[in-house]
């Protein structure tokens, strides 16, 4: 039980500083070249994770796992390259491996 308060007092947390950065420092009231950065941050760290992804969880992984983040990295790959939209990348690659788990 001391773990769940611990999870949800981090999760509370991690909550309240997002929150606090967005409307302490809108978006809009950032110099030009920080907005810049901040656009090209979102598909960085999407590469970064699905590199780790590759390289550590293909390794480990066996069966049903492997195909899975494989099916992930497919479909991310061609969704990224198709749309361009990282929110339909991301849920794209989660429904390809849940749905070969499932399958398998």
């Amino acid at each position: 039980m001391t773990a769940l308060w611990l999870l949800l007092a981090a999760g509370l947390l991690s909550w309240v500083m997002r929150v606090l950065f967005i409307t302490v420092l809108p978006a809009d009231r950032l110099p030009g070249r920080a907005r810049q950065i901040l656009t090209g941050a979102t598909p960085a760290v999407l590469a970064a994770l699905t590199v780790v992804l590759a390289m550590n969880g293909l390794g480990d992984a066996g069966g049903p796992a492997r195909l899975s983040h494989i099916a992930a990295i497919a479909v991310a790959a061609v969704l990224a390259w198709w749309k361009g939209n990282v929110t339909l990348v991301v849920f794209g690659a989660m429904t390809a491996a849940s749905l070969v788990q499932l399958i398998l």
